[in-house]
C-alpha cells in the first residue's frame, strides 16, 4: 500500500512560522538562514511536526 501525502510548503511556512516559502525549502534542504542557522532547531522541529499533523 502507498500513502500519498501533499503539503502546501508555502501554505505551512506562512500559516505556522511567519516565514517565506523559500525559508522553508532553504531549512529542509538544511541551509544556512539569515541568523546564522542551518537546518531547524529543536523547538522548530517540533513546531514543524505539529503543522504536519495540522496539514
Amino acid at each position: 500500500m502507498t500513502l500519498l501525502c501533499e503539503v502546501s510548503w508555502e501554505k505551512l511556512s506562512q500559516d505556522y512560522f511567519s516565514k517565506s516559502s523559500s525559508w522553508i525549502y532553504n531549512k529542509l534542504q538544511g541551509r544556512e538562514d539569515n541568523e546564522g542557522e542551518r537546518g531547524f532547531t529543536e523547538p522548530k522541529k517540533i513546531q514543524l511536526q505539529g503543522a504536519l499533523y495540522d496539514s
